[in-house]
């Protein structure tokens, strides 16, 4: 018991010391306690200061301004994520120190070493394989899928075994495809900022050792600069394509005009 308390009390008079390096206007009271919680030590023999709490499980109905500016830039993903709506936390120990016990329930969707869950409101399906259509938010639209599949019912039954060959086999063109001749192509349809931010985010997980390259041809109603600027920070070189003998199509100039301004000099 007396190792434990000097353990304890160590601790305390490490956080104090701490505190007086970041703080030195604390320094001589952060010295004082240090000595306190050491001579405190020293003078027990036997005793012991129990602490109890309970596991608490909580959960955010909105996200405010002042929930966001509240956390600081090190805090941990699970402290960002337990402040989102829809999403339930129980805390693995009575104080909220332990973040590898605690456990984090979001609507919709759980993942786990099995795969990932989907949770409805009166079932639920687990053990889903990760969608073959690459992307983490597959996912999520995977998610939506099964939703509409619970929504019909015995109209169109669809099992476990055939839910889980269509997650595996479901393709679609154009959606971060990838071919791979003398070098790795990646073909995409993106033509929306959403769909442009997501393309952005999944070439930034693709490891390429040379040169990227990006070969692009538009629409003139698409919002141009606003595509570009999003992929802006992926691409190398732009090879941009005269696309002015269709009705809508973009001309090359035009492209190059749309791209941001330190960008234009790699077109």
């Amino acid at each position: 018991m007396r190792s434990k308390t000097v353990r304890n009390a160590s601790i305390l008079g490490t956080c104090l010391a701490a505190i007086a390096v970041t703080t030195p206007a604390l320094a001589d009271d952060a010295a004082d306690a240090a000595g306190a919680a050491s001579d405190a030590a020293n003078s027990m023999t036997g005793e012991a200061i129990i602490v109890t709490g309970t596991r608490a499980t909580y959960n955010n109905s909105a996200l405010s301004e002042e929930l966001i500016a509240d956390k600081p830039p090190v805090s941990s993903v699970l402290d960002i994520t337990a402040t989102l709506p829809g999403v339930q936390v129980q805390e693995g120990d009575a104080f909220g120190f332990d973040d590898w016990s605690t456990s984090v329930s979001i609507r919709g969707f759980q993942t786990d070493r099995d795969g990932w869950r989907w949770i409805g409101v009166d079932r639920s399906r687990s053990a889903l394989p990760l969608p073959g259509m690459r992307g983490a938010f597959q996912i999520q639209n995977a998610a939506a899928v099964i939703q509409v599949i619970e929504c019909l019912g015995e109209a169109l039954p669809v099992d476990q075994r055939a839910l889980k060959a269509g997650l595996l086999g479901a393709r679609l063109s154009g959606r971060f495809e990838i071919h791979q001749r003398r070098c790795r192509w990646v073909l995409d349809v993106a033509h929306n900022p959403q769909s442009a931010a997501q393309l952005a985010a999944q070439l930034g997980d693709l490891f390429v050792a040379g040169t990227r390259h990006a070969v692009v041809g538009m629409l003139r109603d698409k919002p141009m600069a606003e595509l570009l600027a999003l992929l802006a920070g992926r691409v190398d070189r732009w090879h941009l394509l005269d696309l002015s003998g269709e009705a809508r199509g973009a001309s090359a100039e035009q492209l190059r005009q749309a791209l941001p301004a330190d960008a234009r000099q790699q077109a």
